[in-house]
């Protein structure tokens, strides 16, 4: 499970960015509690009796390099790990490399036009691999995303993502339910099944994102609740309960943070 989360994310679950690095000047898209000097040092996921620890490593431009992720399980507590290193080619291409025991080559190619990446390439184990083409509105939300035989639409309602509709082998339905309290801008989310890596949103290149903190995900009518703890200010704990579970094992976030080095 938590190998499908790092690339391909569960609807909607919560990642981290910095906003020394981003700037956004629409005040409407959220607002930022956090200091505007720190990002994301560690994510540490926990469920049942799994762990996954996520390290993150950025390079001068404060750009996210270097993802190692950890996983520790009941049948492997010695753990296994892969990292997921991101190669920059000026502002039109970027390609992500996993490596790993099992990971031996895992590459993501993004394009990158107008600053949004429209599209991205993947091929893991030779003859397999996938091509998307992502478009986006007039405002600068992503409203589709679409492969060979498959197409994603994202609707966006008042600022927020509504509903993600996938439309492929396996057609499923996600909506979102939000809380009153704004995202504060250096919170970011992503949708699993979409190939959007959550570390590229630290850049801004998926679009705009909700104004709200989401509270409720509905998957093919399975709820989820969302519940955040805070600690001067900076969201360091994320937990996702799902009542229909015979025995709850909720998927538990916990956030550390880093401030961002200063230059001279």
């Amino acid at each position: 499970m938590f190998k499908d989360v790092l690339k391909s994310v569960f609807a909607f679950v919560i990642s981290i960015t910095f906003v020394s690095c981003q700037s956004n000047d629409n005040e409407e898209e959220g607002i930022n509690e956090n200091s505007p000097s720190k990002r994301i040092k560690t994510i540490t996921m926990i469920q049942g009796d799994a762990t996954e620890v996520n390290e993150y490593s950025y390079d001068a431009q404060g750009r996210p390099k270097r993802v190692t992720s950890t996983y520790f399980y009941s049948s492997a507590p010695n753990g296994s790990t892969h990292t997921t290193e991101y190669t920059y080619y000026g502002d039109v291409k970027i390609i992500s490399k996993t490596t790993g025991r099992t990971y031996s080559n895992h590459e993501f190619i993004y394009t990158i036009s107008n600053g949004l990446i429209v599209n991205v390439e993947y091929d893991e184990r030779r003859p397999y691999s996938f091509y998307h083409t992502f478009s986006y509105d007039e405002n600068g939300y992503i409203n589709s995303a679409s492969g060979e035989d498959e197409i994603m639409n994202f609707k966006w309602t008042d600022g927020n993502l509504t509903q993600y509709q996938y439309n492929g082998q396996y057609p499923s339905s996600t909506t979102w339910e939000y809380s009153n309290e704004l995202r504060p801008k250096n919170w970011i989310g992503y949708w699993k099944g979409t190939n959007m890596d959550e570390n590229l949103q630290m850049l801004g290149l998926w679009g705009k994102m909700p104004i709200y903190l989401p509270s409720k995900q509905i998957r093919n009518s399975k709820e989820v609740f969302i519940e955040y703890e805070k600690e001067n200010g900076d969201i360091v704990k994320v937990i996702y309960n799902d009542p229909s579970d015979p025995i709850p094992t909720p998927e538990i976030y916990l956030i550390d943070w880093e401030l961002v080095p200063t230059t001279e």
